[in-house]
């Protein structure tokens, strides 16, 4: 069974356009799936460079790192397969996270048209792990 995570309020927004929850004093748990890709990866940059946060990232053993190199000493990572329960429920059980962004899919369309099935499982699955 999950731990109820604090919740952040959404709020009104503040004039950076981010919900006041990321604006509190105290540091918010941010989980990123996917943290090693474009759009993670930038959001992660944002994040730690913007916001009071502390960035948990999750990602695939064979993921390259190149795109978090330079800020890998300020995130707290996990190697996990999001199509295992067990995994996604321990990580979000260690942390556990105030906002989840999850960016982690499998995207690249020759692959989808490659293995259909594991692009459903990946994507379907992986975020039903999660929520």
């Amino acid at each position: 069974m999950r731990k109820e995570s604090p919740k952040v309020p959404l709020g009104k927004f503040t004039d950076g356009g981010f919900p006041d929850g990321l604006w509190r004093e105290e540091k918010v748990k941010v989980l990123i799936t996917g943290i090693t890709g474009f759009v993670g990866s930038h959001l992660a940059d944002y994040l730690l460079r913007e916001m009071n946060v502390e960035v948990y990232g999750i990602y695939r053993w064979r993921s390259d790192t190149k795109n978090i190199d330079h800020i890998k000493n300020k995130l707290r990572l996990w190697e996990c397969d999001l199509k295992d329960t067990s995994s996604v429920m321990r990580i979000i059980n260690e942390v556990p996270p105030d906002k989840i962004f999850h960016l982690a899919a499998q995207s690249f369309v020759p692959t989808s048209w490659h293995a259909p099935a594991e692009t459903l499982t990946t994507n379907i699955i992986g975020e039903l792990n999660i929520f």
